[in-house]
């Protein structure tokens, strides 16, 4: 059943539809822009929530252009609908673009933001225990429970209180120092893989491995959805004067690029085939010429004369029985090179 709308109902409809385009549009400008402020485009930390902010938000855009691209069909007279339309298919090919840049960027700035957090707790966990030496050293260096005060008030800690005040210095030195060496002990064991981070180790070594995973997470999330919001974003750009949109290009540049390497492999194998062949013809008329040579060399002993001389040579020295097992193994070799011959063509074929 079809069905048929009146050209108003077209024009309000169209209407509504850009209409509710542009708030998307706004709604995705606010939405990465307002959390990323102020900017700070040095900090890896800064980076990952910009990735993560275009790609959540990214389908608020990709609905505005589909939503115009509609509104543009419905009413194709409309010359202000068909000028946004060439204009957001325009900037389609920079978002879709900026979306491929994303993946690149995520990779670069979770390996930042782990060296960047790796550095920062190896920095406290030496910030902490050159905190205990200075206590260590007010609780060795004092010779008095007063002198001790005013060491601790030096470093700004807490002061003794009125029941250790009472005890010996000794007793106090010791009940001190028996705890800051529980607290180095802790310190040293939480902070052991961090303080190994600035000793050039791979980033993110000395971090937990939830957070490891956690990262590892927003980092394919933040890939893949580049991937597709670059191929959406790329079906809906084309460019001026093009027919075609700026996925079928890539489609087709990719498809003459596997072409051209087709093409290449089929030129390699038929020029080693050809190469082949060649051998193979050199082959054989080597081995005809070395045929017609033993040929020769077989008709002429073979003659009446050579015969009976041959004979004659034989009954009257042993030298004759030598020249004709010279004869024999001339035979022999042309044989077995005629052979070779045949076995080298069965190896090239």
């Amino acid at each position: 059943m079809e069905v048929s709308l009146s050209i108003g109902e077209r024009q309000r409809l169209a209407s509504l539809l850009a209409a509710v385009a542009n708030v998307l549009l706004l709604m995705f400008m606010l939405a990465v822009s307002l959390p990323l402020l102020p900017l700070k485009l040095a900090d890896p930390f800064w980076q990952l929530s910009f990735t993560a902010a275009l790609c959540s938000n990214g389908f608020l855009a990709l609905l505005a252009v589909l939503l115009l691209n509609l509104a543009a069909a419905l009413l194709p007279q409309a010359d202000w609908l068909v000028g946004r339309r060439q204009l957001v298919g325009s900037l389609c090919r920079w978002v879709a673009l900026a979306y491929l840049l994303l993946i690149p960027l995520q990779g670069l700035a979770a390996w930042r933001a782990l060296d960047w957090a790796g550095a920062a707790e190896s920095r406290a966990a030496r910030q902490e225990l050159s905190r205990i030496a200075q206590f260590r050293q007010a609780v060795v260096s004092a010779d008095s429970v007063a002198a001790l005060q005013v060491n601790l008030a030096a470093i700004q800690a807490p002061p003794l209180g009125a029941a250790d005040q009472s005890q010996s210095l000794a007793a106090i030195k010791s009940g001190l120092l028996a705890q800051l060496q529980a607290v180095e002990q802790r310190a040293r064991a939480t902070s052991g893989g961090q303080l190994a981070v600035g000793s050039g180790s791979l980033p993110g070594k000395a971090l937990e491995p939830a957070k490891l995973i956690a990262l590892g997470k927003d980092c394919l999330r933040v890939v893949l959805l580049s991937l597709g919001f670059a191929m959406a974003f790329a079906a809906a750009a084309q460019r001026r004067g093009s027919e075609l949109s700026l996925r079928a290009e890539w489609g087709l540049a990719v498809e003459g690029v596997l072409e051209a390497g087709l093409s290449w492999q089929q030129e390699r194998r038929e020029n080693r085939e050809e190469r082949r062949l060649i051998r193979k013809e050199q082959n054989k008329q080597q081995l005809l010429r070395q045929n017609r040579k033993l040929q020769q060399q077989g008709s002429t002993a073979s003659s009446p004369l050579n015969v009976q001389a041959r004979k004659d040579g034989q009954r009257s020295s042993p030298a004759g029985a030598r020249s004709n097992n010279r004869n024999r193994g001339a035979d022999a070799d042309y044989f077995e090179a005629l052979a070779a011959g045949e076995q080298a063509d069965s190896a090239g074929d």
